[in-house]
Order: C-alpha cells, then structure tokens, then sequence
C-alpha cells in the first residue's frame, strides 16, 4: 500500500462529481438579477413618497424632497448610509425636483463626512437645476456651516414660515 499525501476536505469535494442540479443554471428573462441590484439599478417597485428609516426620513411630493437626518449625529458611519437612501429619490425625481429641503432639526452634530454628504447633496440638486434649503439648524451647525462656508451654496430657513416662503 503506497500512502497517499493528505488531502483536506476542499481538495477531496473538487474531485467529485458534482449533481446536474447544483450546475449554474440559464438565466431566464426578467428574473432577479442580485448583482445589479447590489450597484444601485432601480427596483422594479416604484420608491415610497415617505422613507423612513434609522438614520433618515425622506418624504417627496410635488417637486419637494425632504431629507431629514433622524439622529442626532452625522458622522462617517451614517453619511454614506444616508447618501445611499437618498440616491435613488434624485434619480427617480430627476429634473421634476424643484426644491431639495435639508431638514436639520434632530441633529446635533456633524463630522467632515456629514458635512460632505450636504455637499454632494447640494451638488446634485443643482445639477438637476433645484433649489437646495437648510432648515431647522442648531446655532451650533449653522457656524460649522458658516466657518467651512458651506451655508452660501444653500439658501437657509430658520423656521416654517421661511421655509413656506421659500418653497413658493
């Protein structure tokens, strides 16, 4: 009996053959396709005009759409999580979004990469030819916005009858 050198388990599993019905099987036509899902494609169900979530409630209607941080930090965690929800509001909207409102009021404090999501946000809204509104910020974020100089891109409501006005 010659020995044989030791095999491990992975090894020993590729040697055999495996059934017909585990081979990758042909795609068929409009069935779901997980990859492409993955890299942000639009689902085949229209978005909800409310969204909420953890980090984030977006709401749209008639060319508004609402974006609001729910807790009270935005910091590198949950910037990119909220860009990613977002995302998919501005591509359905498209040049039909007249006002991006960039509610405030629940957070606190912001990191650069919070500070970059209002950035991309307002760049995005611009390319679509929209207004972009900051409402409800703290003293406290509105000079972070102010020293960083991020406020003159948008245009800014302290409460709800600024707000009303601008979004006439």
């Amino acid at each position: 009996m010659v020995a044989q050198p030791y095999r491990g388990f992975r090894e020993a599993a590729c040697d055999r053959e495996l059934p017909s019905r585990v081979h990758s099987r042909p795609r068929t036509e409009g069935g779901p396709d997980f990859l492409s899902r993955s890299q942000g494609s639009s689902m085949s169900s229209p978005l909800a005009d409310n969204h909420v979530t953890s980090l984030v409630e977006i709401t749209r209607r008639e060319g508004i759409l609402l974006v609001k941080p729910t807790g009270p930090s935005v910091g590198q965690r949950e910037a990119p999580i909220i860009q990613d929800e977002v995302k998919p509001y501005f591509d359905a909207m498209g040049q039909d979004l007249e006002h991006l409102v960039l509610d405030m009021s629940s957070t606190t404090f912001m990191s650069s990469m919070g500070l970059g999501m209002c950035i991309a946000f307002r760049n995005t809204a611009n390319a679509l030819k929209a207004d972009s509104i900051l409402f409800g910020l703290s003293k406290e974020l509105l000079g972070l916005m102010s020293m960083m100089k991020i406020e003159k891109y948008y245009k800014i409501a302290k409460n709800q009858k600024q707000l009303d006005k601008l979004l006439r």
